[in-house]
């Protein structure tokens, strides 16, 4: 090991493995210089003693580091040649893996903000540390496409291709819920913090460890509970149009079309107590009249271009939003 010192360069005294190994970054520490080798064992160098770091070993993806640069006297920021951001605890070693891309990261520096800048092949990335985004995947418990996350209370919902799965942890580990088999396609709090589920082929009411049918035989994909009415729910299915009411508690199927033009809705807007506009990914957009609800009859009317509609095939895929 060399050290500058009155304007030149000595060879200081050190064991002889100094000599050998291969080391990617020296990191100056409040005390002491931090060696740090992907082959070898890591060594601190307080100016007279060498002393190695072996409890570094456990270190993840140790053998693709590229480079290091302290972040403070108790944290380092290490880039590897797997595209991954490493953020080590030298207290606790405590480690914070992000990844950052699929290439070979050969250098990382501090920004005047604090920010961790690398760079890769094809430019440089700004990245937040600690982290105010996490990767959520296979690696917290979670399977298949997700679909749409709800949030209650404490408790998160994914709703997946595969079943339902929940986390109330800070951890974000995720576990999955026996409410269905299926996919999961919308979950509505209740008023009385019961919940509906909308899976692949039912319509669930779910309160505490209790899972009641309200409808085993539809292809339910949205619900919208009614401002006006928080006894009616609207549905927007994969073929039509349900409204479920609530009596003493239950929530019953009061009417159900399966013969919309094969709608596949995708939002729903209630526009007046009678009214609620829905868009869907087949069948453009519809205003539906539910005067007659009472009596079984739901009037839908589509839009078409001479009503305003710029589109090229106003009777295809159609998305609506409330602002």
């Amino acid at each position: 090991m060399y050290l500058f010192s009155e304007g030149e360069w000595q060879l200081q005294p050190g064991p002889e493995f100094l000599s050998s190994i291969f080391m990617v970054s020296l990191v100056a520490l409040d005390e002491h210089l931090l060696g740090i080798s992907p082959e070898d064992e890591w060594f601190e160098y307080d100016g007279q003693v060498v002393r190695t770091r072996p409890d570094m070993n456990r270190l993840p993806f140790k053998g693709s580091i590229t480079s290091a640069r302290r972040i403070n006297s108790h944290h380092l920021v290490i880039t590897t040649q797997l595209g991954k951001v490493i953020y080590l605890n030298l207290e606790n070693g405590k480690t914070d893996v992000i990844d950052v891309a699929r290439d070979f990261l050969p250098e990382v520096a501090l920004s005047h903000t604090g920010d961790t800048l690398v760079v890769d092949n094809l430019g440089f990335y700004s990245v937040h540390w600690p982290a105010r985004w996490r990767k959520v995947d296979s690696n917290t418990g979670l399977a298949g496409s997700v679909k749409r996350i709800v949030k209650v209370g404490n408790q998160s919902y994914v709703l997946s291709s595969s079943v339902i799965f929940m986390s109330d942890s800070p951890s974000g580990q995720f576990k999955r819920s026996h409410w269905t088999d299926y996919e999961a396609w919308d979950l509505l709090k209740l008023d009385d913090d019961s919940l509906l589920l909308a899976d692949s082929y039912a319509i669930k009411h779910i309160r505490g460890d209790n899972i009641t049918l309200v409808d085993e035989r539809t292809t339910a994909r949205l619900f919208l509970q009614s401002m006006f009415n928080p006894d009616l729910i609207y549905v927007g299915t994969e073929l039509g149009f349900q409204v479920l009411r609530r009596v003493a508690g239950t929530w019953e199927v009061i009417f159900s079309d399966a013969k919309m033009d094969n709608l596949r809705v995708n939002k729903i807007i209630e526009i007046s107590p009678t009214e609620v506009l829905v868009s869907s990914e087949r069948a453009g957009i519809q205003k539906l009249d539910l005067s007659g609800l009472d009596n079984g009859v739901v009037d839908a009317y589509r839009y078409v271009q001479e009503d305003g509609l710029l589109a090229t095939d106003p009777a295809g895929r159609s998305v609506i939003s409330q602002v």
